[in-house]
């Protein structure tokens, strides 16, 4: 191997073990897993801002409960939970925009699919991924759905899918530890039913591929980053010693 190959070698080494791989696909099944991903229920509050609700399952899937502690006609009175029974027992736009985070930890996933287990009236739905440069806490308290796009969030898609069930290709070409999915269709002006009609959903399921950080170098092993600048300086002599030799 002359010094350009073993140059040419050294860089291509150096940028694939630095980039990582990804995993085969993996489901997972909202309604039995319980730690991964971690699920949290949110809805806008009165003041527009982001509550804290409650996750609920079902037989079709994962709905989302908004509490009535801000005074929200959700049941039978002014400040009343919203009720459980059908079809406010999903995820819904009926009252507030109710939407479902996903935490899925140190992992990085690409969710590619979402499937819906249940519907009434229509299921539009909209797909977030964090993708911020500053470390997202978990908690979407104190924002509201119109500014999440300005706040590190990347809308991966709006799926418009009427009254049916079924799974979803989301198209998403990033990797995040959090994913939000909320019911209706989601702009910088906020969340809206979409078409006009009220979506009642649940989550049975999302699916992608997890992202595999590069092992760490054995002891004595240059670190990747090392070896792609021993490339570059390896290319860069040979191109000085051609130069020195035809001058």
């Amino acid at each position: 191997m002359n010094h350009k190959q073993l140059a040419c070698a050294l860089v291509t080494a150096g940028l694939a073990l630095g980039s990582g791989a990804a995993s085969a696909s993996t489901t997972w099944n909202l309604n039995t897993s319980t730690t991964v991903p971690a699920m949290s229920a949110w809805y806008n509050l009165n003041d527009g801002k982001l509550g804290s609700g409650a996750v609920t399952k079902w037989d079709g899937g994962v709905g989302v409960q908004h509490l009535g502690a801000d005074g929200l006609a959700g049941g039978s009175s002014g400040n009343a939970d919203e009720t459980l029974s059908s079809p406010q027992h999903a995820m819904d736009t009926e009252g507030r925009f109710e939407s479902l985070l996903l935490n899925f930890g140190p992992q990085e996933v690409k969710l590619d699919k979402v499937s819906i287990g249940w519907v009434q009236t229509d299921s539009d739905f909209f797909l977030l991924a964090y993708t911020g440069a500053t470390p997202f806490s978990g908690s979407l308290a104190n924002n509201t759905y119109a500014n999440l796009l300005s706040s590190g969030w990347s809308l991966v898609g709006n799926y418009a899918n009427g009254a049916s069930t079924g799974t979803y290709n989301t198209g998403a070409s990033v990797y995040s530890s959090f994913w939000l999915i909320g019911a209706g269709a989601i702009s910088a002006s906020g969340v809206t039913n979409g078409d006009g009609r009220h979506d009642y959903i649940k989550i049975a399921s999302v699916a992608g591929v997890t992202k595999i950080p590069p092992p760490p170098p054995p002891p004595g092993v240059p670190e990747p980053g090392s070896l792609a600048l021993a490339g570059l300086g390896l290319l860069g002599l040979v191109a000085t010693r051609r130069r020195w030799k035809s001058a």
